[in-house]
């Protein structure tokens, strides 16, 4: 009813849409049709948008604006009526799960060097993609940051042992990052059950970087699976930076 509407001015319909209305807008139009909506939208909402775009898509819009001095009235209320009922469109979609989610969980199953190596093509490309991306991913190492110490025990309980004894052999002979999560593991379940952990880990036979990697991606993975279906819930990295 509202994209029908002819009578009344679309763009109050554009101006009081939520910011992540907008953000859709701003990021599924032309650059010209982003520029005219941009300058039609309240001067503290259009400069939260452009602090949020891509610098480049943001130089972009901005040049833009340059060449709507000229512009027919006319064409302006057309371009309002167009974005309203392209809004208010029913839209049906091939997949459940946004594009950043759905590369995320790929790049969680991958071995690290692919991982990187294409998390760091994607920032030439499109570096605010990638930082979606980026905080999708889940790996061994993010146990500490995001993952709840109350939570631990149902975070292991469904990774094979003989998996979960690699990861933990590894993690403890790899020191660093991969070391803490270990450790934060070891010590937010019983004692007793930590203590035979470490005996197993101890006894674990040499194990090669591949197994151990493989090992590492199955507790991640795990973890992932609960978060997804909402048996935990990890800490968010906007969480972090508020913290």
């Amino acid at each position: 009813e509202l994209a029908s509407a002819r009578n009344g001015d679309p763009w109050s319909l554009v101006v009081g849409l939520d910011d992540p209305e907008l953000m859709a807008l701003m990021t599924s139009q032309s650059i010209e049709v982003c520029a005219v909506a941009i300058s039609k939208l309240p001067v503290g909402k259009a400069a939260e948008l452009l602090e949020k775009l891509s610098g480049e898509r943001a130089r972009r819009i901005t040049y833009a604006m340059s060449l709507t001095q000229e512009i027919d009235p006319a064409i302006v209320r057309r371009i309002g009526q167009a974005l309203v009922a392209d809004h208010c469109g029913s839209r049906i979609t091939a997949f459940d799960k946004t594009p950043d989610a759905r590369l995320g969980a790929i790049l969680n199953s991958s071995p690290a060097a692919t991982r990187d190596a294409l998390l760091t093509e994607l920032d030439t490309q499109d570096a605010q993609f990638a930082a979606e991306v980026r905080k999708k991913i889940f790996t061994f190492a993010d146990i500490p940051s995001r993952v709840a110490p109350l939570d631990i025990p149902a975070c292991i309980r469904g990774v094979p042992p003989e998996q979960l004894t690699i990861a933990v052999a590894a993690g403890l002979n790899d020191g660093g990052d991969n070391a803490a999560s270990v450790e934060f593991i070891l010590a937010n379940i019983s004692q007793r059950m930590a203590g035979q952990m470490r005996e197993d880990a101890q006894e674990a036979t040499k194990v090669s970087a591949k197994e151990a990697e493989a090992a590492m991606r199955a507790v991640s993975a795990e973890i992932r699976t609960l978060a997804d279906n909402g048996s935990i819930t990890l800490a968010s990295d906007e969480e972090d930076d508020d913290a």
